[in-house]
């Protein structure tokens, strides 16, 4: 076609110089012209190449670098984003070469974006593997040793003498190029080698609540949630406090060796002397009683905090107890007080029952009602106690006569004094949150010769 084209031309030429047909000049030219478009666009197609990344189209390039720049360009920037090299998968790209008239612009952004998908992308790693299964992978190898001290110093305390640490699983750390999606920052790497799972379930303690309530509101037992939460006591749950809901299965056993020296506690003993210028029930250390003091030196074995084994290597007593003298009161109650039946001490609801919760138990009921709700007296008597007493907080406790008493803890104000004489009925105390409380309550407790009793045997309440 361009030889026919350049013999035309030719002839034009030679016409021209021999000013043969000088009048038809003009439509020769234009002749000629619209031969040359012609011959132009009959030759106008482009060799350019498809691509495809996963058999999805992307567009057509003119030169396969174009994607290989944007291949370049995605690796920088996943390694910026994650710290270590990244390496695009290039076997996902194909290259159809083809000719066409117009050619199909290259989708930029949608050819970044399936080049950045998790999928399509390796991650130079640090895989921490136990008992040969790939446990967590991190950017960096100092991490993955960091991420062992760690786990081992979680089961270690501050002041112990350590002969050895170890793992009871056999643990390894190697490189390998790993889906973006598969790499973890330090904390939750952290997190999964300890709890066994990178979910999360969580409760918050609102006012009010107790692991009771809140495993009755999850419908999980009681003893689950223990479980998950061996390091907090049920007894002294705080507002705003986070609860696992899930037990946690660490992948690793952290075995440690220690040499402790434990100080042990010699209980004293303790006498009692009788006293008419007491009521009957009523107490009075006339001489504290002291501890001894006992030394053992042990080597202890713990998995993940818990011991398994303790030998005794040598003891010693370094203190002896001393004894303690109690004053009993033996001076009789006014039968006109103790009528031997119980009223309700307060208003409210029963939010915990008597019996077992959370292990151990729970001696009387808690009744519930807002700050300040009178407590009175559930039978006349003598007031035996009346002051703090550890997990009972503001505590009075009441002697009726015949061995019965009755306790009434976690007071906000006390009313009587130990010695008083009370009557049926009286006020001798404000309902609070004093000592190990949860909320507002009165833990009533009913005891019938130190031995408590289900206290709803004697008083009447709606049961929450």
């Amino acid at each position: 076609m361009n030889k026919l084209f350049r013999k035309v031309m030719r002839i034009g030429k030679r016409l021209s110089k021999k000013n043969r047909f000088a009048k038809i000049k003009p439509l020769l030219m234009m002749g000629f012209s619209i031969i040359l478009i012609t011959f132009l666009l009959a030759d106008s197609t482009l060799s350019v190449f498809t691509v495809s990344i996963n058999g999805k189209s992307m567009g057509q390039v003119r030169n396969k670098n174009q994607i290989y720049t944007l291949v370049d360009s995605v690796e920088k920037d996943l390694s910026e984003k994650f710290g270590t090299e990244a390496t695009i998968d290039e076997q996902m790209i194909s290259f159809a070469s083809t000719k066409v008239k117009e050619m199909e612009p290259l989708d930029e952004d949608a050819v970044i974006w399936e080049l950045s998908k998790s999928e399509n992308s390796f991650l130079k790693s640090w895989v921490l593997s136990v008992d040969g299964k790939r446990v967590v992978a991190v950017n960096n190898e100092d991490k993955a040793n960091q991420l062992l001290n760690a786990i081992t110093k979680h089961y270690m305390k501050d002041g112990s003498h350590y002969l050895s640490t170890d793992f009871k699983e056999s643990v390894e750390i190697h490189e390998e190029n790993v889906h973006s999606n598969k790499l973890l920052d330090y904390e939750e790497a952290l997190r999964v080698v300890l709890t066994g799972t990178s979910e999360i379930k969580e409760h918050q303690v609102r006012n009010g609540e107790s692991f009771w309530t809140i495993a009755e509101k999850y419908q999980i037992p009681i003893k689950t949630l223990e479980a998950a939460n061996k390091a907090i006591d049920p007894e002294k749950l705080q507002v705003g406090q986070k609860i696992s809901l899930v037990i946690p299965k660490p992948y690793l056993t952290v075995l440690t060796t220690e040499e402790a020296i434990v100080s042990e506690k010699i209980n004293f003993s303790t006498t009692y002397e009788k006293t008419d210028s007491l009521h009957e029930g009523e107490e009075k250390v006339k001489l504290k009683g002291v501890f001894g003091v006992k030394e053992i030196s042990t080597q202890v074995v713990r998995e993940n905090g818990e011991i398994v084994s303790t030998e005794v290597l040598d003891s010693a007593i370094v203190q002896e107890p001393s004894n303690q003298i109690v004053l009993l009161g033996t001076k009789a109650i006014p039968s006109s007080l103790g009528t031997g039946a119980l009223d309700n001490p307060s208003r409210g609801t029963v939010t915990s029952a008597f019996g077992r919760r959370w292990g151990r138990l729970h001696a009387g009921i808690d009744i519930a009602n807002k700050k300040g709700t009178p407590i009175l007296a559930a039978d006349g008597g003598v007031v035996t106690f009346a002051g703090w007493r550890g997990n009972y907080g503001l505590l009075v406790t009441i002697s009726h006569g015949n061995g019965k008493t009755t306790l009434y803890g976690h007071c906000d104000e006390i009313l009587v004094s130990q010695g008083d004489v009370v009557k049926k009925g009286q006020t001798i105390a404000n309902m609070g949150d004093t000592g190990n409380s949860t909320g507002v309550h009165l833990h009533f407790e009913v005891r019938v010769n130190d031995v408590p009793q289900d206290p709803l045997k004697y008083v009447e309440y709606t049961v929450n």
